[in-house]
């Protein structure tokens, strides 16, 4: 291995070395320092564009890959677009099919699922201004900030693509400003959210042929940010029911659970959507919360996305439990992962059989066990079935009104084989 590939792969190894994971074995992160860097291009010919732009620690060795490629270049030169994806270094460069660092979803790593995309409509006219999804933007990571900005374009001919037809516009050159910077306070191994959703569609909306609409801003939540004025304040605000001691066993079973709708960590969970249900009750016996899960099922287990499970106001479909992200993997332990329950991974704290939510007046910790597992569609192991017993005790001391982040690390933040062997801390 050569002296600049080792800074990531030496990190990786001490995450994944030594024994099972104990309580008091403990292993602080921080993020490499990177150095500065900046970098013009100017592609003449669209179809022809390429970079390859290695990011480096304050050392001089190589820590991630930058690649840009032409998105459905032609032969007449033009190209509908450019896609930049970043990778660690000691990652396959798999271009366009590369996993790229540059998406804020923990669970989709593909290029066109991310703000990495560049595509020519969102560069002319309005769009080109729209923040974070026109011709600039900015991705904050891993102890950094990226900033992609898209110059002097000359447009092409409109190309008709696909079938049905669908309109796609090109450009015949532009221009590419990069910039990297240290940014300490950055902590997310994917690029942070940004309050900001993408451009709607225009109306009438043609699903084979849709176009952004830019003329106004999306406002978007990110999660863990109560204060954007997009949320339930009904929901959030208090006094708090005074909540009863309680228990409850449930089973968790994919073959039983088929035909419920699947509700992702940041969207609502609509009764179509809960496969169990439990009503926490008040001091007086009246129904103060309800607690639900759902799976994402298929052939015969809980796959790739394992379970979320939530907590909520009734009447309302907003959770409760999925604000409190770990700033590093952008996950939640609200949401349930197969390889989270297997083997040694299990004892993790926080993250694996039991986990306990602060919230509220009170600690609801979930606690699975017999977890039975099968082979996935998507990820091996897929869960087949887990026991889960949920126990509820007041405490006033909890005046969250979501539940408070986890104080560990979700051991899977830097992707690849387990490394829950060793506990990851923030740094003090």
């Amino acid at each position: 291995m050569s002296a600049r590939t080792h800074g990531l792969v030496t990190l990786l190894m001490l995450l994944m070395s030594g024994g099972p994971a104990q309580r008091n074995d403990t292993t602080p992160f921080r993020w490499p320092a990177v150095r500065p860097v900046e970098k013009h291009y100017s592609f003449s010919v669209a179809s022809r564009a390429k970079v390859n732009l290695l990011i480096e620690d304050t050392q001089g060795d190589a820590l991630y890959l930058l690649g840009c490629l032409p998105e459905l270049p032609e032969g007449d030169k033009s190209a509908a677009g450019l896609s930049c994806y970043l990778v660690p270094i000691a990652a396959p460069d798999l271009g366009l099919e590369s996993p790229t660092l540059l998406n804020d979803d923990p669970m989709e790593a593909r290029i066109p699922h991310g703000r990495g995309e560049f595509w020519v409509d969102n560069l002319r006219g309005d769009c080109a201004a729209y923040p974070e999804y026109g011709s600039e933007r900015t991705f904050r990571l891993r102890g950094m900030k990226i900033v992609l900005r898209v110059t002097n374009v000359v447009f092409g001919p409109t190309r008709t693509f696909q079938t049905p037809a669908r309109t796609l516009s090109t450009m015949l050159s532009f221009g590419l400003q990069i910039s990297v910077s240290p940014d300490p306070s950055t902590l997310s191994a994917i690029s942070q959210p940004v309050p900001i959703g993408p451009p709607r569609w225009k109306e009438p909306l043609d699903p084979w042929n849709a176009h952004p609409d830019c003329r106004v801003v999306v406002p978007a939540h990110v999660p863990g940010i109560l204060n954007d004025g997009l949320l339930d304040k009904a929901v959030l605000s208090g006094p708090y029911p005074r909540i009863a001691r309680q228990e409850k066993t449930l089973i968790l079973d994919a073959e039983q659970e088929q035909g419920y709708k699947f509700a992702p960590v940041g969207s609502p969970m609509p009764p179509p959507a809960r496969m169990v249900t439990w009503s926490l009750v008040d001091d007086e016996g009246r129904r103060a919360y309800d607690f639900a899960c759902s799976g994402d099922e298929a052939a015969g287990g809980f796959d790739r996305l394992g379970i979320v499970c939530g907590l909520f106001v009734p009447g309302s479909d907003f959770n409760l439990l999925t604000e409190n992200v770990d700033p590093y993997s952008r996950t939640s332990p609200a949401q349930i992962l197969p390889q989270q329950l297997s083997g040694e991974c299990g004892d993790y704290p926080q993250w694996g059989l039991e986990r306990t939510f602060r919230l509220r007046s009170m600690r609801l910790t979930l606690h699975f066990s017999n977890p039975v597992f099968t082979e996935g569609d998507f990820e091996s192991p897929a869960l087949a079935s887990v026991q889960l017993k949920l126990s509820v005790v007041p405490d006033p001391s909890e005046s969250s009104s979501v539940a408070a982040p986890p104080s560990v690390i979700d051991w899977g933040f830097l992707g690849g084989p387990p490394s829950c062997r060793r506990i990851i801390v923030p740094p003090s």
